[in-house]
């Protein structure tokens, strides 16, 4: 993983685990072991944001799961505040790298909920080849696709066959929780088929669905049951595939879309890139005066920032909102909002010195951290 989406990862669970979303684990059972990540959160934060043992002490409470806070009593939650500074006392003059102690928050966690965010699907494939290659037809399978994992692994590029049964990789025990990546599960096994960065497009006949993979002549086939799981298989691969990695790009584009990136590609406009990727990239076309890049707020929904290159050689950052159809314009020089019914004119209105403003459109080779 890079580190944004490593960051990314690790709030996430942080954020399930402290509200109780993660439905593998209980908290009895495991609530000695919950107060052990309460001290590992809290090291976290004396790291990555120079927090004193004061501060932490005064926001306690931010870091005890909902659930524990609510089911225990105050008896038990004073004991094990006591607890768990003593032993952040013993450890905060240790030398030790923040991501070093989110992966061991990480593992530990999945070790105690091997299922947090897998996706598990029940479908068929053609019988595989190898062992089973006397077999005809279709045999039952569970598919698991796992976005992030510590084992990655490689495909074989001669290793499929054109129906969806090639001799996928065997993965071992340990490999089966730790490699990411779309498996399938037969045979008391779970093989190995494909990274998400190797799946080049999806194609829906019916309830078949066919992966084009890199290297592969033919796609890998399978068959659902029903429209509902099919359907949800689809949109988490495409899903995953925007967010790791090219956020522009729908994998099933001609089955499933995603409105907001139909919408982005229509206007020109860049998902939320961040100030500095835009102001670079505008620099990077040797850009004339009047190029600007729309670009999503970071924080905000229906809020675009447009980043200009003007006369005087500066970029300047306006401010759009879109509300009811329609793009709001706040002026400068006083507090009146302008409404137009359409970009092109809430662009020709940000400075009117500019006679041609044009969009520099996204790409699918954008690297932006952001995204």
């Amino acid at each position: 993983l890079d580190q944004e989406l490593f960051n990314y990862y690790y709030s996430q669970l942080r954020y399930d685990l402290l509200h109780n979303r993660i439905p593998e684990i209980d908290y009895r059972k495991y609530k000695n072991k919950i107060l052990g990540y309460v001290v590992n959160d809290m090291y976290r934060k004396m790291i990555e944001d120079k927090v004193g043992l004061s501060e932490l002490k005064r926001d306690f409470e931010k870091y005890i799961p909902r659930k524990i806070s609510r089911e225990h009593s105050v008896c038990f939650v004073n004991v094990a505040q006591k607890r768990i500074f003593e032993s952040l006392n013993s450890i905060q003059n240790r030398d030790h790298d923040v991501n070093y102690v989110k992966n061991v928050y990480i593992n530990d966690i999945d070790n105690i909920a091997p299922g947090y965010l897998y996706e598990e699907y029940t479908a068929e494939i053609q019988y595989p080849r190898g062992e089973f290659s006397s077999r005809t037809g279709k045999c039952p399978v569970k598919l698991r696709f796992q976005p992030y994992g510590t084992a990655a692994t490689t495909r074989d590029t001669a290793k499929y066959g054109s129906t969806g049964g090639g001799l996928e990789r065997t993965l071992e025990h340990e490999e089966a929780t730790t490699t990411p990546g779309l498996k399938v599960f037969y045979a008391s096994k779970w093989q190995h088929v494909t990274n998400i960065d190797e799946i080049l497009t999806i194609l829906v006949e019916k309830l078949t669905v066919k992966l084009a993979l890199e290297d592969q002549s033919e796609p890998y086939c399978i068959d659902f049951h029903d429209q509902t799981e099919l359907n949800s298989f689809v949109t988490c691969l495409a899903g995953y595939y925007r967010l790791m990695c090219k956020w522009t790009v729908y994998l099933c584009q001609d089955y499933l879309s995603s409105p907001m990136l139909n919408l982005l590609k229509e206007l020109k406009c860049h998902g939320p890139i961040g100030g500095k990727y835009s102001t670079d990239k505008i620099r990077e076309k040797n850009s004339s005066c009047g190029a600007c890049i729309i670009r999503q707020c970071e924080e905000q929904y229906d809020t675009y920032y447009v980043d200009m290159l003007e006369t005087d050689g500066l970029i300047k950052t306006y401010k759009l909102i879109h509300a009811e159809d329609q793009w709001h314009v706040q002026s400068e020089q006083e507090e009146q909002v302008y409404r137009y019914n359409q970009l092109t004119e809430a662009l020709k209105s940000l400075n009117p010195e500019i006679t041609s403003v044009y969009r520099l459109p996204p790409s699918d080779n954008d690297t932006a951290p952001n995204l």
